[in-house]
Protein backbone atom coordinates (compact mmCIF):
# COMPACT_ATOMS: atom_id res chain seq x y z
CA UNK A 1 0.00 0.00 0.00
CA UNK A 2 1.07 3.56 -0.67
CA UNK A 3 0.11 7.12 0.21
CA UNK A 4 -0.74 9.70 -2.41
CA UNK A 5 -0.29 13.44 -1.87
CA UNK A 6 -2.61 15.85 -3.64
CA UNK A 7 -1.45 19.43 -4.18
CA UNK A 8 -3.47 22.16 -5.86
CA UNK A 9 -1.50 25.25 -6.80
CA UNK A 10 -2.62 28.46 -8.45
CA UNK A 11 0.03 30.84 -9.78
CA UNK A 12 2.61 28.98 -7.71
CA UNK A 13 0.70 29.34 -4.45
CA UNK A 14 -0.51 26.26 -2.59
CA UNK A 15 -4.29 26.36 -2.40
CA UNK A 16 -5.04 22.90 -1.02
CA UNK A 17 -3.24 19.78 0.08
CA UNK A 18 -4.44 16.34 1.08
CA UNK A 19 -3.04 12.87 1.66
CA UNK A 20 -4.76 9.62 0.78
CA UNK A 21 -3.30 6.75 2.76
CA UNK A 22 -3.49 3.06 2.08
CA UNK A 23 -3.90 3.53 -1.66
CA UNK A 24 -3.86 0.24 -3.51
CA UNK A 25 -1.96 0.65 -6.76
CA UNK A 26 -3.06 -2.11 -9.09
CA UNK A 27 -0.77 -2.82 -12.05
CA UNK A 28 -2.47 -2.16 -15.35
CA UNK A 29 -5.36 -0.24 -13.77
CA UNK A 30 -5.95 3.44 -14.59
CA UNK A 31 -4.96 5.84 -11.81
CA UNK A 32 -8.61 6.83 -11.30
CA UNK A 33 -9.27 3.27 -10.06
CA UNK A 34 -6.70 3.60 -7.24
CA UNK A 35 -8.56 6.28 -5.30
CA UNK A 36 -11.97 6.96 -3.90
CA UNK A 37 -13.56 9.93 -5.68
CA UNK A 38 -14.16 11.51 -2.27
CA UNK A 39 -10.44 12.23 -1.96
CA UNK A 40 -10.40 14.27 -5.18
CA UNK A 41 -13.70 16.00 -4.36
CA UNK A 42 -12.35 16.98 -0.93
CA UNK A 43 -9.12 18.57 -2.18
CA UNK A 44 -10.98 20.28 -5.05
CA UNK A 45 -13.48 21.75 -2.58
CA UNK A 46 -10.68 23.01 -0.33
CA UNK A 47 -8.95 24.62 -3.33
CA UNK A 48 -12.17 26.29 -4.49
CA UNK A 49 -12.69 27.75 -1.02
CA UNK A 50 -9.12 29.09 -0.85
CA UNK A 51 -9.35 30.56 -4.36
CA UNK A 52 -12.69 32.23 -3.57
CA UNK A 53 -11.23 33.76 -0.39
CA UNK A 54 -8.25 35.07 -2.31
CA UNK A 55 -10.52 36.53 -5.01
CA UNK A 56 -12.58 38.32 -2.32
CA UNK A 57 -9.39 39.77 -0.83
CA UNK A 58 -8.21 41.03 -4.23
CA UNK A 59 -11.61 42.60 -4.94
CA UNK A 60 -11.43 44.45 -1.60
CA UNK A 61 -8.02 45.88 -2.59
CA UNK A 62 -9.39 47.06 -5.92
CA UNK A 63 -12.31 48.80 -4.20
CA UNK A 64 -9.95 50.51 -1.76
CA UNK A 65 -7.68 51.77 -4.54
Amino acid sequence: MASVRFLVKCAGQLMAESWASEVVILPGQPVRKWLDRYEIQYVASEARTAIAEQARAFRSFVKAA
